[in-house]
């Protein structure tokens, strides 16, 4: 019997998609029975057949209705369990869903769940499938098919239709998990992981004077680098550097206003290595030099 191409609709091509790559039924998806690295999230719903989804050596069947959801830098595969097996694939950014790390919805709370699991290595809860009752497995499809409709239709505010569709979607996958998961018990789990992120960050706040390296908060915190920049990026929303380079730039900003030292004193103090370090990251910072920073506000305060 000859196989059908699978019906999927990708968006990359249209500039006001962003970043939204792809939503729609597969009968034989070339990706199947391949490990992959996905940039995205990666949502699949089983409409027919049978379905095993893999992560590493963990794996878990799933049949119509089931449904599981991948973060992003996940190395899985899904193998068909059966000739006839459908799926619906969703593919999406956390940018697309203007995605909160301290947003209290469903949504951001299922994706900052899914992110921290992802840092910190657990398969459980990567492989974890959310099964649907009926009505909701009837709803579900009926989005994806209206999704499908709106975007043939090329209508004005089609890809804010689109972002609402998917934001009900996820909606649904994000209720069903959380609370199978206990989300009480899961969100203590992550108010500690955020309450040693933030901890971290206080002690970034008392030390960013000193010669202060990654290293010497990863051992204070007892975790892995690793494990820790991935962490610090979705909790504070930058990179560990960024972070450190922007205080200091910011303590350095205070200095120069509040007394006249040295460029090289400021920058002795404010951490930097020395003052050619921190014209190039005051710059980068403010799109001004120390010196004519310096200049302008003592001005405007005359």
């Amino acid at each position: 019997m000859k196989m059908k191409k699978p019906l999927l609709i990708t968006l990359n091509n249209y500039p006001e998609s962003c970043n939204l790559c792809r939503i729609g039924l597969a009968y034989t998806y070339v990706d199947a029975n391949k490990y992959l690295i996905r940039d995205n999230f990666f949502i699949c719903a089983v409409k027919n057949g049978r379905l095993r989804h893999c992560v590493g050596d963990a794996a878990v069947e799933l049949r119509r209705g089931d449904m599981f959801i991948v973060p992003p830098n996940v190395i899985a595969k899904e193998e068909y369990m059966e000739p006839e097996t459908q799926f619906y694939i969703i593919e999406f950014s956390k940018e697309f869903l203007q995605y909160d790390p301290f947003g209290e919805s469903i949504k951001d709370r299922l994706i900052t769940f899914l992110l921290m699991d992802t840092a910190l290595e657990k398969k459980e809860s990567i492989i974890a499938k959310v099964p649907l009752s009926g009505d909701d497995q009837i709803f579900l499809f009926r989005q994806i098919e209206r999704f499908h409709y709106e975007f043939n239709r090329r209508r004005e505010g089609m890809f804010e239709i689109l972002n609402s569709i998917l934001m009900t979607i996820i909606n649904i996958f994000g209720w069903r998990y959380l609370y199978q998961s206990g989300i009480p018990r899961v969100e203590q789990k992550y108010h500690r992981i955020n309450k040693m992120m933030l901890d971290s960050v206080d002690y970034i706040h008392n030390h960013y004077h000193e010669r202060l390296k990654l290293e010497d908060i990863t051992l204070k915190f007892a975790v892995s680098r690793t494990n820790y920049c991935i962490l610090f990026k979705q909790v504070v929303g930058m990179t560990f550097h960024a972070y450190l380079n922007d205080l200091r730039c910011e303590k350095a900003a205070q200095m120069l206003l509040e007394n006249d030292m040295s460029l090289e004193d400021v920058a002795e103090a404010a951490g930097f290595h020395d003052s050619s370090c921190l014209y190039r990251n005051f710059m980068k910072h403010y799109g001004v030099s120390p010196g004519k920073y310096r200049k302008e506000h003592i001005k405007r305060g005359r």
